[in-house]
């Protein structure tokens, strides 16, 4: 719950406001094994008992920013041919403050950190992100530390052809409950490894496409069919039962078309025809 006000007029702004964050999650200090006939019970000891127990907070933050934007019109981008607004310029955002309720017996400061920065124009373009949230304690500590950043270039050298290339970095280190990162994520994982169990507490992850606007389909629809490549990494963080991967990597091709013409991003479909071992 929380407001923000904009400080001045014109391209570059400053941002003021406050926020009240609250958060409640109970795990259970009694593991069990997801199985196809349901939750099994895990009689033995495991490093999941009792490890994670009651995580409840309320903080009370101020929120401190800056913007310089103006927004670029592009077409074809995350789109096939629709118009689609591009931020030129750059943006930071922080919010700060400490918990004024907890279940811990130490007090911390909550620190987020948000910072964007586009540059380009309807040819190309490159935009990026970097995200980053921790508690920091008064005695120096640090905990609950999340972050995650990711660079995208765009280059549109015709009408019907786009090229995209980025590379992703996530990671959680030091969390108070159940958290961590697989290979098969749907947002930020690797196409094609879905099923892959392997989890870990840091991931990077490069992906190139090239796409061709299918011409023949004319002003009746449209689509198009892209080629990708896609290759990442995962690092076990010291997370339980986790473990560090190779670099795998997957090669296919994807057929795309927005419903209803002109939405972003399309409805699509990927096909892997070559994968490379995590191990």
């Amino acid at each position: 719950l929380g407001g923000v006000f904009r400080v001045g007029r014109g391209h570059t702004v400053g941002l003021l406001g406050a926020v009240l964050l609250g958060e409640d999650i109970s795990t259970s200090g009694s593991p069990v094994i997801v199985s196809d006939s349901g939750f099994v019970p895990v009689t033995n000891d495991s490093v999941l008992t009792n490890r994670y127990g009651k995580y409840a907070v309320t903080r009370l933050a101020a929120i401190v920013g800056i913007r310089s934007v103006r927004f670029v019109t592009v077409r074809g981008f995350d789109a096939l041919t629709g118009p689609q607004d591009m931020a030129s310029g750059f943006q930071f955002v922080t919010i700060v403050g400490p918990n004024i309720q907890s279940g811990r017996t130490t007090r911390n400061l909550f620190v987020s950190g948000d910072l964007y920065g586009g540059v380009g124009d309807g040819r190309s373009f490159v935009e990026a992100r970097l995200f980053a949230e921790g508690g920091l304690g008064f005695d120096g500590t640090s905990s609950d530390l999340a972050g995650s950043g990711k660079i995208v270039w765009y280059d549109r050298p015709s009408l019907s052809r786009l090229s995209t290339v980025s590379f992703e970095l996530s990671g959680v280190q030091r969390v108070a409950f159940p958290l961590q990162l697989t290979l098969g994520d749907h947002s930020g994982g690797i196409r094609g490894y879905g099923s892959a169990d392997f989890v870990g507490g840091q991931r990077a992850v490069a992906r190139a496409e090239q796409r061709w606007l299918l011409p023949w389909l004319g002003s009746r629809a449209d689509g198009a069919v892209a080629g990708f490549l896609e290759a990442g990494k995962l690092w076990a963080g010291g997370f339980p039962f986790a473990s560090t991967t190779a670099v795998p990597a997957v090669v296919g091709l994807s057929f795309l078309c927005p419903l209803p013409p002109g939405a972003r991003p399309p409805c699509r479909c990927d096909f892997s025809f070559l994968r490379t071992p995590a191990r």
